[in-house]
């Protein structure tokens, strides 16, 4: 039985249909569901994407993962290209899966991200007054360094002293943890930041002889 498009009157004799519309009227319907514009946060001062509560190395992959959840569909980027993607989206209309290529410009919205807005700030949570050898020193300060940057922390600084150096630490759970796991022993100290809902806020020091 031949069928007309209700938009276009294509018969589906010459094209595939989905339900009363042929496959181009189809995609084109579906495609105007979608934005034209896609709007990203982007840090910056380190580059990352920034999507929830996470941050994402600038690819191809990542650009893909988020795009997929803002428009809530399976998408694949055919090419990248300054601004502007082009997609393949996978969609469904009359209860069939419909592939759709569609062209759509990415919109960056700078901002600081958490990371880079508290080493600006100065933030930190936990010194560690670390003394001992230059050598000791500083074979513990490339460690710690190495352990918080892969978990989204950082040293916010490091004071020369006597006999070795204070280092500033964004992150004291972090910092503890580090210390608990590699065995060292220190002598701590509480200083009282402030309060948050309700609870204490304490900046933690920790004596540390290596």
């Amino acid at each position: 039985m031949e069928i007309k498009c209700a938009t276009c009157n294509n018969s589906n004799k010459n094209i595939e249909f989905y339900g009363p519309f042929c496959a181009d009227c189809a995609k084109k319907k579906k495609s105007a569901e979608i934005n034209e514009e896609i709007n990203i946060d982007k840090c910056s001062s380190c580059n990352m994407l920034l999507f929830g509560k996470e941050r994402y190395n600038d690819s191809k992959e990542n650009i893909e993962f988020i795009i997929s959840h803002k428009i809530k569909k399976p998408t694949r980027i055919i090419e990248l290209y300054n601004d502007k993607v082009l997609l393949e989206i996978i969609d469904e209309f009359y209860n069939k899966t419909i592939l759709l290529n569609k062209e759509i410009r990415i919109r960056y919205n700078k901002r600081l991200c958490q990371v880079c807005a508290r080493k600006k700030g100065g933030y930190y949570e936990a010194i560690i007054q670390a003394r001992g050898s230059d050598e000791k020193i500083d074979r513990f300060i490339n460690e710690i360094k190495r352990y918080l940057e892969e978990r989204e922390a950082f040293i916010t600084k490091i004071e020369n002293v006597a006999n070795g150096k204070d280092l500033y630490i964004s992150d004291n759970l972090l910092t503890k943890s580090f210390l608990h796991n590699k065995g060292f022993k220190t002598i701590n100290s509480y200083t009282l930041k402030g309060m948050q809902n309700g609870k204490r806020l304490y900046k933690v020091t920790y004596a540390l002889y290596l």
